[in-house]
């Protein structure tokens, strides 16, 4: 059962780390047509690490709090166990850590579009 939580947490960061390395590779292909290079792959690393850091926070959370027995005083209460399993609770730890880190590091800043034409009479 643990391997399946830690498959869990662990696909997200990889998934983003093999996209980061498909948009770098395809990011050099266009370089040598002659196009310009993306920030896209910079973008991608940065998700890749904040998915690893929530991962790791996950996976230590898991390990020596809740497994570990530190919230044995909440979790072994005979109504708690009963309404929420232990296995729910490390179930919805990736998601609360992820929620957490999100509003911890904030929003990314917008991207800028220009300087946008404007409109004309006939247009509108």
């Amino acid at each position: 059962m643990n391997y399946a939580l830690y498959a869990l947490w662990i696909l997200p960061p990889l998934g983003m780390l093999l996209l980061m390395l498909w948009s770098w590779l395809e990011g050099i292909a266009r370089v040598q047509r002659g196009g310009r290079r993306s920030r896209e792959p910079q973008d991608l690393l940065r998700q890749f690490r904040f998915l690893g850091v929530c991962s790791l926070i996950t996976f230590f959370l898991d390990y020596y709090v809740i497994e570990g027995g530190l919230l044995d005083i909440v979790l072994a209460h005979p109504i708690v166990e009963v309404w929420v399993p232990r296995f729910l609770v490390r179930l919805f730890l990736y998601p609360v850590v992820l929620y957490g880190g999100a509003i911890v590091m904030g929003g990314v800043r917008e991207e800028s579009l220009g300087r946008l034409k404007k409109q004309s009479k006939r247009d509108k």
